[in-house]
């Protein structure tokens, strides 16, 4: 018999602060990504170096 878990659906991760951008931090390249609602390409890359990273924060 399953359980009640194996049936429902995933529901995702709440959103906290709906204006706070998720950041994949790597050693080459970052990649940070905001609500589709934000801007027209909500996902973008950025490489490691201080120009770039301004530029991801802003």
């Amino acid at each position: 018999m399953p359980n009640e878990r194996s049936r429902s659906k995933p529901s995702g991760l709440p959103i906290i602060h709906p204006f706070a951008a998720g950041i994949d931090i790597g050693s080459r390249f970052h990649v940070a990504a905001v609500s589709p609602d934000l801007c027209d390409e909500p996902v973008q890359t950025f490489q490691a170096f201080t120009s770039d990273l301004e530029r991801m924060a802003s």
